[in-house]
């Protein structure tokens, strides 16, 4: 009798779980892109980065100063992206091209203004917003998405004390002339990535390498990195004060990276509390009481040790060099949540993977990591994929392909969709991740085990290759329930 009581106990705590995920009817699912990525006829910094040889998979063949034509022809992405049944669509304004001169100086007809300079390139913008609006999408817009004018770096960028109000009226004119058709703001993209990479290891526009030091903020002494973490806060603050005391009552967040933080046997050590208060916790700390929702862009997780943050042999890795943990997800959810008290949006989630034999599973295993969340009472509002067409991806160029659409760049950037998209299509029209979902895009995992797929992330962890390397999938069990 007993032996029966197990089995049938065994049986149902299968079936439950590998219950159909169901997601509530006000979740939004959504995509995103960004302007550098995305927009065409866009000379910014990046473009001129890229002119110095400074990103890696940039070849003329590629046309790669076209990126997706966003600009001249938004209507493409928003049709594909509206078709996948989403509710929500992440895109951005480029400051650079809304402020092309310096304020203050004679460039412009008189004074150049600090806020919005260019009136047909806002035009332009609130002309995206209405196509994605009639679309029946919500809209959230990004201010400032690692893409800065070409006066920003010549002045100092984050290190100077004048860019966060200069930033800071540029954003508050924005919401003025877009609100009407703007949903949920994000003033941030990932602050805390664009001060490593630019201020300490020199591998974004205008960045110079120093020394992991400039990290630190001892109060007396701060870093390059630790000053520009307090200004753009301090700008986040002034813009989220200023927007509530002018009666906007949209939704103001940031877009924050969480890293899932781990040793090299998978552990989480004594350090990983230093770690994550410098890399995960200080900057939103220091804006918990100025925004409504944490924004949480998640890839998943790092194993950093001395000198070196290279990709280990027994680790999945996307080909942009990330790990992949969808356990991470749900913790870092929890601790969130735990943390600061307020709702969670997954303003980005995705995965490199132009093979498409592992995106199938890194979507359903991270939406079952958010499903458990919800379960236990986490706020989590939405689900953001990154991203829609495979784009520019900063310095590692054209290499990582993170699209649900393959785009063919020596074939007039033709788009063809992979399953991906048609999975993510049903997932979000549906409201639903189904067993059999889960079940067939492992079973895709399994079968490729020992094939080689590209690597564009160099052996430090951090470079860029201009051509793809071989790495073989790797036979490790990376789904929600066995992390």
């Amino acid at each position: 009798m007993r032996l029966i009581l197990l089995m049938i106990t065994a049986l149902l705590l299968t079936r439950l779980a590998r219950a159909d995920l169901a997601f509530p009817p006000d979740f939004e699912f959504g995509l995103a892109s960004a302007p550098a990525h995305a927009e065409d006829q866009l000379h910014d910094t990046w473009e001129l980065w890229a002119d110095q040889g400074h990103v890696a998979a940039f070849s003329p063949k590629l046309k790669p100063k076209e990126r997706l034509r966003f600009w001249t022809q938004p209507e493409i992405e928003i049709e594909l992206a509206a078709k996948t049944g989403i509710g929500i669509y992440r895109l951005g304004v480029d400051w650079g091209r809304l402020v092309p001169h310096q304020p203050g100086t004679n460039k412009c007809a008189g004074v150049c203004p600090r806020g919005i300079q260019d009136r047909e390139a806002l035009e332009q913008y609130r002309k995206i917003l209405k196509l994605a609006k009639a679309k029946n999408l919500k809209v959230m817009l990004t201010l400032f998405h690692h893409s800065s004018p070409k006066w920003f770096a010549q002045t100092g960028g984050w290190l100077n004390p004048e860019t966060s109000d200069l930033f800071r009226d540029f954003s508050l004119e924005v919401m003025k002339e877009l609100g009407a058709d703007v949903d949920v703001w994000i003033t941030l993209n990932e602050p805390t990535v664009f001060g490593l990479l630019t201020y300490v290891e020199g591998l974004w526009p205008m960045g110079t390498k120093s020394s992991p030091v400039q990290m630190l903020d001892l109060g007396v002494w701060s870093g390059t990195y630790a000053r520009a973490m307090k200004l753009m806060a301090k700008s986040h603050r002034e813009i989220f004060a200023a927007a509530r005391a002018q009666g906007i009552k949209t939704p103001i967040g940031i877009a924050h990276h969480f890293s899932y933080i781990l040793n090299t046997d998978g552990s989480r050590p004594f350090w990983v509390g230093l770690a994550d208060r410098v890399w995960t916790w200080s900057f939103l700390d220091q804006i918990q009481d100025h925004m409504d929702f944490v924004g949480m862009n998640y890839y998943g997780a790092e194993f950093p040790r001395l000198f070196t943050n290279s990709p280990l042999a027994n680790q999945e890795y996307s080909e942009a060099g990330r790990a992949v943990n969808p356990r991470g997800l749900y913790d870092l959810l929890k601790a969130a949540h735990a943390r600061y008290q307020k709702p969670i949006f997954i303003t980005e989630n995705g995965i490199a993977d132009s093979t498409d034999w592992l995106r199938p599973a890194y979507m359903t295993e991270h939406l079952a990591a958010v499903h458990q969340a919800l379960a236990e009472k986490i706020p989590v509002q939405g689900y953001i994929f990154w991203t829609l067409s495979d784009n520019w991806e900063w310095a590692d160029g054209y290499c990582p392909k993170f699209g649900l659409m393959r785009v063919e760049r020596e074939q007039n950037l033709e788009r063809t969709p992979r399953d991906s998209y048609e999975l993510y299509k049903s997932i979000a029209t549906n409201r639903s991740v189904t067993d059999d979902q889960r079940s067939l895009a492992w079973s895709l995992v399994e079968e490729h085990v020992g094939q080689d797929r590209p690597f564009c992330r160099a052996s430090d962890g951090l470079g860029s290759l201009d051509e793809p390397e071989p790495r073989p999938v790797q036979p490790f069990n990376w789904r929600f329930e066995a992390l």
